[in-house]
């Protein structure tokens, strides 16, 4: 088996048939590719669509399991899958016609870990037809490492868990999992990522297409009904980066290909508590603000520590003057006085917090 493409499936029914003919014209046979759809307890016609694609496409298999959310659905999928690469795939977006062989084939004859590609995105209502012309091999970029990717200017710096073919040995060899219960996961899975591939490749290709749709999750969590599940979120991974820290600390290192850093886990605790901190500021709820403070300081990840060198070791003036603000957010007092300038002096706008 090639190629496992892993599809969590939940209340798509007017994307996943869409999803799905994308994915059966990809230049391999259905023997050298499986299409796992992972239906995380749909309510609306999910599951029956994607059961009886499973009945007429020998490729596709549906795993059904109690509504767990997406990381624990492409979990699952991981788990059961049995090609050499991995790829993820979201059921309201598409892939291109007849690029996962070439994908496969630049992968493999190049021996990478991983193969990032481009995307595209459009808005949900629009007519989108891909191009069928293929992977244009001459777009194709080789590095000898994750690092040096991820240093490449040509490379896009932002990327998702649907935008590349990665080994799957190197999932289950370092045990990487999406981190459940949290939102904008993949951050957190791409982080440990980029530790465990050696030999990397960049297709400068948009041979994925990003649905941008009302009630998305990108759309949506600062919404009253989710940012409070947002921010539980959001705390849970804080104290997970500072579980990492404490075991770095005690000489306990995560098995990696290329080692972590104090710095680099320093970083994640303090961005990840300053960010929830920066989305409360936006927000402007009293209550869950305090609310928020509380479970923090509960759980020894408030006030944080404060420290100078960071705003030394900051290259990047935006983000410098943003640390230069944020610098006493650890005081209370001060992070007080920033809400209230920001509930009485700046009114909240909903969409500009939107993607």
């Amino acid at each position: 088996m090639k190629v496992s493409v892993i599809v969590p499936v939940y209340n798509v029914e007017a994307w996943l048939a869409a999803c799905l003919d994308s994915l059966l014209e990809q230049g391999l046979s259905d023997t050298e590719y499986e299409i796992i759809c992972v239906n995380d307890g749909s309510t609306d016609r999910s599951g029956e669509i994607a059961r009886d694609y499973a009945e007429r496409y020998r490729q596709i298999r549906v795993i059904s399991q109690a509504n767990a959310g997406l990381s624990s659905a492409r979990n699952a999928g991981i788990r059961e899958a049995a090609g050499e690469y991995a790829a993820f795939i979201d059921s309201d977006d598409l892939l291109a016609p007849n690029v996962l062989a070439g994908l496969y084939h630049l992968a493999s004859i190049n021996s990478l870990d991983q193969l990032l590609f481009d995307f595209e995105r459009f808005r949900d209502g629009t007519n989108v037809l891909p191009a069928g012309q293929g992977v244009d091999r001459k777009r194709f970029m080789l590095f000898r490492d994750s690092q040096s990717m991820r240093n490449c200017k040509l490379v896009p710096a932002w990327r998702t868990a649907w935008n590349y073919l990665v080994r799957l040995s190197v999932l289950r060899k370092y045990r990487l999992e999406f981190p459940e219960g949290v939102i904008f996961e993949d951050a957190e899975f791409n982080f440990w990522l980029d530790r465990c591939v050696d030999r990397c490749g960049y297709l400068n290709q948009k041979l994925y297409y990003y649905r941008q749709r009302e009630g998305s999750i990108l759309r949506t969590f600062m919404s009253d009904p989710y940012f409070p599940r947002y921010i539980q979120g959001r705390i849970k991974l804080a104290a997970h980066h500072k579980a990492r820290l404490e075991d770095y600390h005690a000489g306990i290192l995560p098995e990696l290909w290329r080692p972590v850093s104090e710095v680099e886990l320093e970083e994640r605790l303090i961005d990840e508590v300053q960010g929830i901190l920066n989305r409360l500021l936006a927000k402007g709820e009293q209550k869950i603000f305090r609310q928020t403070l509380t479970a923090l300081s509960a759980q020894g990840l408030y006030p944080y520590p404060m420290r100078i060198k960071r705003l030394w070791r900051q290259r990047n003036f935006r983000r410098q003057m943003t640390d230069v603000i944020s610098f006493l957010f650890p005081v209370q007092g001060y992070l007080l006085l920033c809400m209230w300038f920001r509930i009485h002096l700046l009114p909240y706008d909903s969409e500009k917090h939107q993607e």
